[in-house]
């Protein structure tokens, strides 16, 4: 038998798939090989050496090849999204995303017991995750709801954020006797459904305003670019950014500052494109 070891190698989907996603795919997959050879379950990772090249070219022509987006959270949609859910109950919900970067089931996990108003911050120390009710059947969770309380993505995720005046305002305006419980939850006193809540309150709001492209993920983009933007006119040290939004490196954040540019530059250049054309003619 020959003793020259057998490699897999990558081949570049051909799908629509996120290039982030793989990226992170391919780190959890091989991080688990790289256990499974010191745990002596196999000799060699059975992988070729060139696959991280191939995946690292991929992700970046992927990333340059993106098409441009028909809809993005701007500083206008920020203003339209926030005037239509004013006085809403689940107003608070989208002030968390837009003016802290709360990832959206941190958003929607967040409590009274998080506010200290006299200081203007909320602590983000839990997460939400939805879970289908086939799955809690012989857990502890299955005569619950299908709503977990977990611990945030990563440890970095554990932060103290620092409140916009119209969060600390709208705060301010609830009497005493009701600040218990969620921020914004249900009559009984759970967590929202985050499935629920984008099917009974986002989307609809979203096509009533006309931006139907639009995911609650793309607010928190946009508070990310803008404080980065902040910081780096300011001379803030990015990590603040970085901690304020729960990453544990400064690369993540600026990779979706560097990804929103990248969205501007090609809008501008299909402007400029578009603008030329009708001067010709």
């Amino acid at each position: 038998m020959s003793s020259t070891p057998h490699w897999y190698t990558f081949t570049p989907p051909l799908t629509n798939i996120r290039s982030s996603i793989l990226e992170h795919t391919y780190k959890v997959f091989q991080a688990f090989l790289k256990w499974a050879v010191r745990s002596q379950y196999i000799r060699e990772i059975p992988i070729s050496p060139r696959t991280l090249d191939m995946v690292q070219v991929w992700i970046a022509n992927h990333k340059d090849m993106r098409p441009v987006r028909e809809f993005e959270v701007t500083e206008q949609v920020i203003s339209e999204v926030l005037n239509e859910v004013k006085d809403k109950h689940y107003e608070i919900t989208f002030l968390l995303w837009a003016y802290t970067g709360m990832r959206f089931n941190e958003a929607l996990a967040r409590a009274w017991d998080d506010i200290n108003i006299p200081s203007s911050t909320i602590q983000v120390t839990s997460s939400k995750t939805d879970v289908g009710k086939k799955a809690m059947v012989g857990t502890k969770f299955e005569n619950g709801s299908n709503q977990i309380v977990t611990a945030p993505k990563t440890k970095a995720g554990i932060r103290s954020v620092h409140l916009h005046q119209a969060i600390t305002e709208l705060l301010e305006r609830i009497p005493q006797d009701a600040r218990t419980g969620y921020l914004y939850g249900t009559r009984k006193g759970t967590a929202v459904n985050g499935s629920t809540f984008r099917g009974r309150v986002f989307k609809p709001l979203m096509l009533k305003l006309g931006y139907p492209g639009i995911w609650p993920n793309d607010f928190r983009h946009y508070c990310i670019t803008d404080l980065t933007n902040f910081a780096i006119k300011a001379q803030i040290d990015l990590k603040c950014v970085s901690d304020m939004v729960g990453y544990a490196n400064v690369s993540t954040t600026l990779n979706i500052y560097n990804e929103a540019r990248s969205d501007q530059n090609q809008r501008l250049g299909m402007l400029l494109a578009n603008r030329n054309h009708l001067s010709v003619a």
